[in-house]
């Protein structure tokens, strides 16, 4: 008998856009490159107990609700994988660029070929999304919390159209500013830092059950929603601390409770290759002080708050909202 092993390096993935939440379409499978996955399946299980004659007698466990629920780390890159996640957690796509939705409405299924059996992942939303960058290995990623309806096995194969060739987003690529809101970011407001953090959070109800109706099984989540406002977050670490004036204007904003705005351009070796993520209102939410407990270096890491841009300010003015990007290839 032959056996077949599984191995990480074999690991395909496809992902589709559906019709109906919960429930996996035929066609218009794209491939979808990621670097790792830990999606789990778990239910409650019931015990029953039942008083036997003069002892007590185990019954088989019941499977109660389900819940499925993972991580997937996605790396970016300028022609295919950037406007994935961003728009899954965001909402809106109009010609590359991304903007947030008061209300997520769309699911998403994802299929796991893992050698010979996949794993089916459908009513897949996106609750939390990391968009995280470091200096030191240069890689872009996406890391996404996801909140699926169901998870099943199967031997059908799925055919993917083919992803196009493209370089991924790096770290050397990309230009930060960050300033104050007197006027629109220039060369002078340039920061180099080693890593950064933008974290969307959907908020969204992920462990609503309700009863059977026609055609969606009781023991699956309903649809999750957004039970609390949108919450996104933006950090950066940067050893420049000295004669700063960009650490100087966060430190001083901290102070005044006043607003400041930053920009990640992205520009890729190959032509037109361009992803440009726009934070026009933000605000310092946390102490900016540069600790040290040893000899190295000192960091400066300083947590923002992203405002949805109410005032149109002149120096962001088109920028209606806490966060836009926009991809150029």
């Amino acid at each position: 008998m032959t056996t077949t092993i599984a191995k990480g390096f074999n690991v395909d993935a496809r992902f589709m856009a559906e019709a109906t939440y919960g429930t996996l379409v035929a066609t218009g499978h794209t491939y979808l490159p990621i670097l790792s996955e830990n999606v789990t399946r778990s239910y409650n299980k019931i015990i029953n107990r039942d008083l036997g004659v003069g002892h007590t007698m185990q019954v088989p466990w019941i499977n109660g609700a389900e819940a499925c629920q993972g991580t997937i780390d996605i790396p970016l890159d300028y022609d295919n994988t950037t406007t994935i996640p961003l728009t899954l957690a965001l909402g809106t796509n109009a010609g590359g660029i991304i903007t947030p939705d008061d209300e997520l409405t769309a699911s998403y299924s994802i299929v796991l070929e893992k050698t010979n059996k996949r794993v089916q992942l459908t009513g897949g939303m996106i609750n939390v999304l990391r968009i995280r960058g470091d200096a030191q290995t240069q890689k872009v990623i996406a890391s996404c919390d996801w909140i699926f309806a169901k998870m099943a096995i199967s031997d059908t194969a799925l055919v993917a159209d083919t992803i196009t060739s493209s370089e991924y987003l790096k770290m050397s690529d990309m230009q930060f500013r960050i300033g104050d809101c007197t006027g629109a970011l220039a060369a002078g407001d340039d920061l180099r830092i080693t890593n950064f953090e933008i974290v969307v959070n959907n908020n969204l109800l992920t462990n609503l059950y309700a009863s059977q109706e026609t055609g969606v099984g009781g023991s699956f989540i309903v649809q999750p929603i957004r039970q609390a406002k949108r919450e996104i977050t933006f950090s950066f670490t940067t050893t420049r601390y000295d004669n700063s004036d960009e650490v100087a204007a966060i430190q001083t904003a901290f102070a005044a409770n006043s607003a400041l705005q930053a920009t990640l351009v992205f520009d890729g070796a190959l032509t037109n290759n361009l992803v440009t993520i726009e934070l026009p209102e933000m605000y310092v939410a946390d102490e900016p002080t540069p600790n040290f407990t040893s000899e190295d270096l000192l960091t400066f890491s300083p947590k923002h708050v992203c405002c949805k841009n109410v005032n149109n300010q002149t120096y962001m003015g088109e920028v209606d909202y806490d966060i836009r990007v926009t991809v150029v290839t």
